[in-house]
């Protein structure tokens, strides 16, 4: 299913069905309202104070991975000799895993969704990571620790994580409306993988070297 969604999104692409624009359109939607939805959906539902001590190591052993893969990536990063531009993307793509637009979707729809809060708590340093480390390597400039604060996804972990803890009952069309919202975030998210895959041929996509040994390294 999350396949045929790609495919959507390939062809969209590929066919000029939609302008190129909508690639930032659909993932500004997907980043500020379908993915918070997601996730205080799931930690309301998931994250109560029994779950929250069983999963409490998943943190520390999310920052002990994160620490990792930088060092990973900055070491293979030096090896491949690139310009400081591409060591910096080479760090990110590294040490940086797309949990929210494929990992998430992925995981719920073969584990379900209690395993998803322990990937939620356990990808917790790297999403904060992301806003703040990603965002220098990829744009040579961060963000300052307010900002970070207030991005949407930190706002919605607080928020879902705050729900299930105290235990509110939402109220039935609070519940629906995130819950919508929370089922829309797998088709858009395999839509744009697959329209921005679509911006490529195949000889570009298959052609790189060192793309299938950094693949090989993070597998």
């Amino acid at each position: 299913m999350l396949f045929a969604f790609i495919v959507v999104g390939f062809l969209l692409r590929r066919k000029n069905f939609i302008p190129e624009t909508s690639g930032k359109t659909l993932s500004f939607i997907g980043t500020n309202v379908f993915f918070p939805a997601y996730l205080i959906n799931n930690l309301s539902a998931n994250c109560t104070r029994e779950k929250l001590k069983e999963d409490s190591t998943l943190v520390l052993w999310g920052i002990v991975f994160l620490i990792s893969v930088l060092l990973i990536g900055f070491i293979f990063s030096r090896v491949l000799k690139k310009t400081n531009i591409v060591k910096n993307t080479l760090i990110y793509i590294f040490a940086f895993s797309n949990y929210g637009y494929f990992g998430y979707p992925v995981m719920e729809k073969v584990f379900g969704q209690e395993f998803v809060t322990k990937t939620i708590m356990f990808a917790l340093p790297s999403t904060i990571a992301i806003a703040s480390l990603g965002y220098f390597l990829l744009m040579g400039k961060g963000k300052s620790f307010v900002k970070i604060l207030l991005s949407p996804t930190v706002i919605a972990i607080i928020i879902g994580v705050f729900i299930g803890l105290i235990g509110i009952k939402l109220p039935n069309p609070v519940k629906d409306c995130l819950s919508s919202a929370a089922n829309c975030m797998s088709p858009i998210s395999m839509i744009l993988t697959g329209f921005v895959l679509g911006k490529f041929t195949l000889g570009q996509l298959f052609k790189d070297s060192v793309s299938y040994l950094i693949s090989g390294i993070r597998l």
